[in-house]
């Protein structure tokens, strides 16, 4: 792996230089792999791949920073789910204290933003699954990139499903408090 561009470029380089001359035999693209550098034939089909998206519990505090700020891409999808959150999305993803994107409330809408705009940005560059799967929150994301629902309903969605869940976990039980539910 690449510390640097400038040391990704020399890899890239030299990378080129070895497919260029024929010297790109197994032992050699092995050698190159534990460096952190995959080559195959250009002429190989590409494989199939999917796109699975994990659930809640898979953030950390600055999530998506250097993304958010490196490629457009990002940043436009990004965006465009801050404009439709009634918090502040960003801030709470960048800046916000960690044990705030702890809580149920603010990560899946987070989570879901971060999934949504990284999965564009590698269809823009194009990359795409001819399957998709998510757990959890994770199948909402996958859902809403199958075009089930726009990204922006997709976002309300997840939300409300953060909601719902945060008050449910406020509610305390005891089975002093439990009635069966009889109908009305």
């Amino acid at each position: 792996m690449a510390q640097s561009e400038e040391e990704a470029l020399t890899l890239i380089e030299r990378s080129v230089s070895l497919a260029e001359a024929g010297i790109v035999s197994p032992k050699v693209l092995r050698s190159l792999a534990q460096q952190g550098i995959f080559m195959s034939r250009e002429d190989l089909p590409a494989l199939p791949l999917a796109f699975v998206f994990p659930g809640q519990g898979s953030h950390y505090g600055g999530m998506g920073r250097d993304l958010y700020e490196s490629f457009p891409v990002i940043k436009e999808w990004m965006d465009r789910a801050a404009a439709a959150a009634d918090f502040d999305l960003l801030h709470l993803l960048f800046h916000d204290r960690e044990e705030n994107l702890q809580k149920t409330r603010w990560q899946q809408p987070a989570m879901f933003a971060m999934e949504y705009a990284m999965a564009r940005y590698l269809t823009t560059l194009g990359i795409h699954p001819v399957a998709m799967a998510g757990h959890s929150l994770g199948e909402l994301t996958a859902l809403c990139l199958a075009g089930v629902y726009s990204p922006e309903d997709g976002f309300g969605i997840v939300n409300k499903r953060a909601l719902c869940m945060d008050k449910a976990a406020a509610m305390t039980w005891t089975p002093a408090s439990w009635r069966p539910w009889t109908p009305p």
